[in-house]
């Protein structure tokens, strides 16, 4: 047994509670903190628009290198450079998660929505265990009347000038290949909630 176990009775490790910043990015950091290393990020929104009067609902065809990377040697997928995704925005400092909503519908998908539409954030759900950010999701019910469509504004970044909006008919949800947990959590919730 003890060729096998290094722990001795009495004695407890102690565990380090200083913060110890190991990579410092643009848009995220690692840090080590508790014997635990993990990414700290911005929190972000998640939006799924419903559009009502038009039974569809709008997605985002996003170009995405992180599953691109994933799957570079996927012979089924190592062409592929765009995905289905939610619509996302990280909030900004000093931001309002509303307003993160309404300024991600406007650069993403074009969607202006009404100065009296209420937006009602449902779940706040970390990314992973090795993740500080937190989704903060919402599906917005939208009628002709709540919202104006222009031409997104898009965020100036490559990602948004290389990925666009689109339509989903209702009848095509079942259809859909999705490839991460929070695009398939936000579809299994408005199909359990919407269309009963």
């Amino acid at each position: 047994m003890d060729k096998f176990s290094k722990i001795q009775k009495g004695k407890k490790k102690e565990m380090d509670s200083a913060e110890k910043a190991l990579y410092k990015g643009d848009t995220l950091s690692i840090i080590g903190y508790k014997d635990w290393e993990f990414v700290k990020e911005g929190d972000m929104v998640v939006v799924l628009p419903y559009l009502r009067d038009e039974s569809n609902i709008i997605l985002r065809h996003e170009w995405v290198p992180t599953y691109q990377y994933h799957y570079k040697d996927h012979n089924d997928f190592k062409s592929v450079t765009h995905f289905l995704t939610m619509l996302t925005g990280t909030v900004e400092a000093g931001e309002s998660l509303e307003n993160t909503v309404r300024r991600e519908l406007y650069e993403e998908a074009g969607i202006v929505l009404s100065n009296v539409y209420e937006v009602e954030l449902d779940r706040h759900l970390f990314l992973s265990k090795g993740n500080t950010s937190q989704y903060h999701t919402c599906i917005l019910e939208l009628r002709y009347n709540d919202f104006r469509l222009t031409a997104p504004k898009g965020d100036g970044s490559l990602g948004e000038k290389l990925s666009s909006s689109v339509k989903i008919g209702l009848g095509d949800l079942d259809e859909l290949r999705t490839h991460d947990l929070i695009t398939e959590y936000m579809l299994t919730k408005f199909k359990l909630d919407y269309l009963k």
